[in-house]
């Protein structure tokens, strides 16, 4: 729809008719900017679908892999991810700890290499993993994997010394160094293999409705004050006539 209005704006500005009023002038504007953003939304919005990568994945998250049934879950045995599912407050997680894990608690991975391992083995078969742990080990996994995005748990991780430490402000200072200068990132680079950045960092979104409401919002503003233009220039005409 929108190549097909903004031939037909094009089109008309051939036209030998030339608008002399301001409201004539406003309207014709506003079709000329509305053909122009409708047609930048629809080429960007094909784009970003032609350019972003898609997986056909069964679940997006927890709760999907729950109603999907098909898929086990792993996750490294004795571990604090078995106690988060099983001691976790919210309902769909103890589900999928007492469906999905518990049948096959004696037989859990007892490695993180050993559960991306039945990964490989298994089509239908999920695993719990922290993301450094997965760079870690992507160089020794034989198969490629997906990360489901929704379907995660942040932990914290951090490294105590005592209140009244001497060593305090000067590790907290060579600490956001290496970060500000970026040499965290460079060892991170060189540490580990980029063969699973795509799934550890956060997908490119494409463009929908929402992301071009701003320029709607501007063409709604630019019809608005053309028709109050209109409406002055008529009543200004209507109180000429009347003296």
């Amino acid at each position: 729809m929108a190549p097909v209005f903004f031939m037909c704006i094009m089109f008309s500005a051939s036209s030998d008719t030339t608008p002399q009023t301001m409201a004539s002038r406003i309207v014709y504007f506003t079709m000329h900017l509305t053909a122009v953003i409708l047609f930048v939304a629809y080429s960007a919005t094909f784009i970003s679908f032609l350019a972003v990568r898609r997986h056909d994945l069964p679940f997006t998250d927890f709760t999907g892999l729950l109603k999907d049934g098909t898929y086990r879950l792993g996750v490294l045995s004795g571990s604090a991810r078995v106690d988060f599912f099983k001691k976790s407050k919210i309902s769909a997680l103890n589900e999928i700890y007492r469906k999905l894990i518990h049948p096959d608690v004696t037989n859990l991975p007892n490695s993180d290499s050993e559960g991306l391992q039945r990964i490989c083995r298994n089509e239908k078969y999920s695993y719990v993993i922290s993301q450094t742990t997965l760079r870690g080990l992507a160089r020794s996994i034989p198969c490629s994997i997906v990360g489901v995005p929704q379907a995660y748990y942040t932990v914290a991780a951090t490294m105590i010394i005592s209140k009244s430490s001497p060593y305090k402000r000067i590790l907290n200072y060579h600490v956001q160094e290496i970060k500000r200068t970026g040499i965290l990132t460079r060892i991170e680079a060189n540490a580990w293999p980029p063969k699973y950045s795509e799934i550890l960092e956060e997908p490119p979104s494409s463009v929908n409705l929402g992301t071009v409401t701003v320029f709607f919002v501007i063409l709604l503003m630019a019809v608005i004050a053309s028709v109050f233009v209109l409406a002055v220039e008529f009543g200004i005409r209507i109180l000429g006539q009347s003296y």
